[in-house]
């Protein structure tokens, strides 16, 4: 284990309840291991990430254009209807 994750686990394995000043020091050590990881991360690993990220937005913004489309295509055929139904109700209480 590196300092980091050594000063975590001596913080969590001696302290059942926390004060405000290990609680401090829990989160600096938190911090600290999240900042190696992110350091020792391959550029590979993260152009890959951030690889799939950009294909989950692209496909997050067709589904949404889809979406947009149907509802588009639902309110018009509502409205097409609404219409015909009005049109035979108007017709049937003109007699």
């Amino acid at each position: 284990m590196n300092a980091p994750q050594l000063k975590l686990y001596t913080l969590l394995k001696n302290d059942g309840r926390l004060s405000d000043a290990k609680a401090r020091e829990l989160i600096e050590a938190f911090d600290e291991l999240i900042q190696q990881h992110i350091k020792n991360a391959s550029p590979e690993y993260q152009s890959a990430q951030k690889g799939n990220l950009l294909r989950l937005e692209t496909n997050l913004r067709t589904e949404i254009k889809n979406i947009n489309l149907d509802a588009g295509k639902w309110m018009i055929g509502l409205y097409i209807i609404l219409g015909f139904a009005f049109m035979l109700l108007e017709l049937y209480f003109k007699k």
